[in-house]
């Protein structure tokens, strides 16, 4: 799935979940649309053009209401989001409606706290932190579990 197919499927989907329209702001700030369409598709590009291994597995830790990790399902990956407990039960109905348009069984999710995680150690090939590293206190305990968590040749994408 192209990134400017799954914005405009996004959209669609947003039309009918006003309950995420304050988190996303395309309906409430129409004006914007431009602005925040081009910085959401940069971003995602950005985390696509680095994600590029097939059978990697990846964490997204902060995966809010799941859209990159579904992005990256749909397009073949495998994906664990960790996120929030407000986000976390909007997550199965989105997964409904993207499952409409490709596999998105790759996307798995939970709600858990970074400091006490049940994953093993050297398991993820990508761990993807977006919005969330300043949220992370103490930070350096933070950082050392991320890199427990990634293989050996693995990457941390942070944006």
């Amino acid at each position: 799935m192209t990134i400017d197919n799954f914005f405009n499927l996004f959209l669609k989907e947003l039309e009918n979940q006003s309950s995420l329209w304050s988190y996303y702001k395309y309906h409430t700030d129409t004006k914007s649309l431009a602005f925040r369409k081009a910085y959401f598709c940069q971003r995602l590009q950005y985390i696509a053009d680095h994600i590029t291994r097939k059978d990697s597995i990846t964490w997204d830790l902060g995966c809010g209401y799941g859209t990159t990790a579904i992005f990256l399902a749909l397009n073949g990956f495998k994906i664990h989001g960790t996120t929030l407990e407000f986000y976390f039960k909007e997550i199965p109905e989105r997964i409904k409606y993207w499952s409409q348009f490709g596999d998105v069984n790759g996307f798995t999710f939970d709600y858990e706290d970074l400091f006490e995680p049940s994953t093993p150690r050297n398991v993820f090939d990508y761990i993807i932190v977006q919005d969330t590293l300043h949220h992370l206190e103490p930070i350096q305990d933070a950082l050392h579990i991320l890199h427990d968590h990634l293989k050996p040749d693995g990457e941390m994408i942070v944006i």
